[in-house]
């Protein structure tokens, strides 16, 4: 196998490790990226870990599909909030 091969192999498991340690920070069984990431390789058995980005794009994206339209919107008055105290 080519090292191109072997690198585009381990993109899903390396993606399944990001979405396993972005659950297990949203479920609040983690709370250190650094933690969730150790956890979730050893769940899955893998060796290789995601960046803390595409963990983060992970949490994100698990998010938006459990919480719906009501986080965009609760996202878009918080950071309003956010401006208001800072001026």
């Amino acid at each position: 196998m080519e090292p191109s091969e072997a690198t585009r192999d381990s993109q899903p498991l390396r993606r399944r490790v990001a979405r396993e340690a972005a659950f297990l920070i949203y479920t609040s069984q983690e709370k250190e990226y650094k933690q969730a990431k150790i956890r979730a390789a050893e769940i899955l058995g893998a060796r290789t870990l995601p960046s803390n980005r595409e963990v983060a794009e992970e949490l994100d994206a698990i998010a938006a599909e459990l919480e719906g339209e009501s986080r965009l919107e609760r996202l878009i008055r918080m950071r309003r909030e956010a401006l208001e105290v800072m001026r």
